[in-house]
């Protein structure tokens, strides 16, 4: 289940859940782009829950999905819903930052 680079710290661990919290609270993609921001932050965290379950945190993991999800009901909450067309509009920048996190 590990990467081949060796086990990550617990402290990387906690360093990738407290940034995740910090790209669902404060980040922003564009000003004007409200809903682009949903779809990019959405994926970004579930890539940090990703790799957070592959190195065996999954403390750290559930914490961060939670997290997400009480993000994602806020959006639904202020009509903020995505729709199909927005997805395929932001699915290059998702392919974008995958590659920038991965590396």
């Amino acid at each position: 289940m590990n990467s081949g680079r060796g086990r990550l710290s617990k402290a990387w661990a906690n360093e990738l859940l407290r940034y995740g919290i910090k790209v669902l609270r404060e980040w922003w993609v564009k000003p004007n782009s409200s809903k682009n921001s949903v779809v990019v932050k959405k994926r970004l965290v579930e890539i940090f829950i990703s790799h957070l379950e592959q190195e065996g945190y999954w403390w750290q993991a559930r914490r961060l999905r939670n997290h997400l999800h009480r993000y994602l009901q806020s959006c639904a909450n202020s009509s903020d819903a995505l729709s199909e067309r927005e997805r395929r509009e932001t699915s290059s920048r998702i392919a974008l930052i995958e590659g920038l996190v991965l590396e």
